[in-house]
């Protein structure tokens, strides 16, 4: 959806193309787009100069004589071309403006959400759709101002849902909310009545630093976001944030996560942008043979709650939504006779080939998430052994973890032990694979011979720590 940098680029362009001309005749061509009295529309817009061009939030505002007002939101795909008369219409055309000028203005929408309203130079501001429009940031410029859009984030909802929230502050769509969040070093999973008025001086600010740069830069072309035929915007070579799923943060390294807030596409970091209220777990991970599990189970005995990502994931693979979409990708080996799914030809996939790898991982990963996020929900202070912690980008749930570690020799040995496969293989492909997890970690060295020595080491230098 074109947003408010976009919507400004586009007002620029109209501007110098139609203004100061006169609408000779209007063809509806999908009458759904007009939202007021079609009739009264085209009569009253009919034979009008337009007279200038200006925008509240993401609506375009077109200033016509006799004082009427045209009003129209591009909505996600919507498009405005200028086009001489004897041109052929752009497919999807909805509405047909025809100039003094011999050209012809053509609103065309691929998925058909726009709007156009009719309203008059006196009544426009105060009644729907404008009058529920909240101010713009750029319009926040005094205290007066700003205490009364705090009062409206401070709000028991995520704060992306506030920023995208159009009736509190207008123009921040997906793209910009993303790239605000990110550059404020807030996570838009934070309710707003977390952050203080600071934080939100600091949101607001970056709001408009983005927005102004981004309009300077002619808006952000994503998808199908054009201004004008065969004209781009170059404020996406800037995003920091949106867009960036898996490529490394400019500012630490961490892999961009990308999750879905309210059905919208949200891309954060999980390392710089972290909300110390949603870290209410504890984690345990490490390396592959060092105990990982023992571990685990000696803290459940102890009386903590515990949970395995590794039986979560077990769950998963019961699913029958699960084995349809691997079934569809790999083919009948993928399951036992049993209709259970066949675990060996997984592993086998995951050290032959990087394609089928990352295909399980966007599979799975997700999956594993959100049962971690409802068991955080739902348990105070849950201790979860999550082994591929990094790699599924889930530090951001955790106050502490727990690394696992022992000496290499001794780890393929505890492989070799228990698993029907080479242990040098597999303790080679983890570290390849996976790196130390060393920020707010609790590092454990699991070199005990008995249980009994684990367990009192557990409760000497670990339990203690957390």
């Amino acid at each position: 959806m074109p947003e408010l940098p976009e919507v400004t680029t586009v007002i620029g362009i109209l501007k110098n193309e139609v203004c100061g001309k006169n609408i000779d005749a209007i063809d509806v061509l999908y009458n759904k787009t007009i939202k007021t009295n079609e009739e009264e529309f085209v009569s009253s817009l009919t034979n009008k100069t337009i007279k200038n061009i200006t925008r509240l939030g993401k609506y375009i505002i077109f200033h016509l004589s006799s004082d009427f007002i045209l009003i129209s939101h591009l909505r996600m795909e919507g498009k405005y071309s200028i086009l001489a008369e004897n041109e052929d219409l752009p497919p999807h055309s909805c509405v047909v403006f025809h100039l003094n000028s011999g050209e012809k203005m053509v609103y065309h929408d691929t998925r058909k959400f726009g709007a156009m309203y009719l309203s008059t130079e006196k009544t426009h501001l105060n009644e729907l759709p404008l009058s529920k429009v909240g101010p713009e940031p750029m319009d926040l410029t005094s205290k007066e101002a700003r205490k009364s859009i705090y009062k409206k984030l401070n709000k028991n909802k995520k704060i992306k849902e506030l920023l995208l929230d159009q009736t509190i502050m207008s123009g921040i769509g997906n793209i910009y909310a993303d790239e605000i969040l990110f550059v404020s070093k807030v996570n838009p999973f934070t309710h707003g009545n977390e952050l203080n008025e600071e934080k939100y001086d600091e949101i607001i600010d970056n709001s408009i630093k983005i927005l102004e740069r981004a309009i300077e830069l002619g808006g952000s072309t994503i998808k199908s976001y054009h201004p004008k035929d065969g004209v781009d915007g170059l404020f996406q070579i800037e995003l920091k944030a949106y867009g960036r799923k898996g490529e490394p943060c400019p500012n630490c390294g961490t892999k961009f996560k990308k999750v879905f807030l309210s059905g919208r596409g949200t891309t954060f970091c999980p390392n710089c942008q972290i909300d110390k209220n949603m870290q209410k777990a504890i984690a345990i991970s490490g390396s592959i043979g060092a105990g990982k599990s023992t571990v685990l189970k000696i803290l459940k005995d102890l009386g903590y709650f515990t949970a395995s990502s590794d039986e979560i994931v077990a769950e998963i693979y019961t699913r029958e939504d699960i084995k349809k979409v691997l079934f569809k990708k790999f083919g009948p080996k993928v399951l036992n006779e049993n209709n259970t799914v066949n675990k060996q030809f997984l592993r086998d996939l995951i050290s032959n080939d990087i394609k089928s790898q990352t295909f399980l991982e966007d599979l799975i990963f997700p999956e594993v998430e959100k049962e971690i996020i409802n068991i955080i929900e739902h348990h105070e202070n849950p201790i979860i052994e999550v082994p591929l912690l990094e790699k599924a980008n889930l530090q951001y749930l955790f106050k502490k973890v727990i690394y696992v570690d022992a000496d290499r020799d001794l780890r393929i040995q505890r492989i070799a032990a228990s698993r029907p496969y080479d242990a040098e293989t597999a303790v080679a492909l983890f570290e390849k694979n996976n790196a130390k997890t060393l920020q707010n970690s609790i590092i454990f060295y699991n070199n005990c011979k008995t249980l009994r020595q684990l367990k009192n080491e557990i409760i000497k230098n670990l339990v203690r720590k957390f």
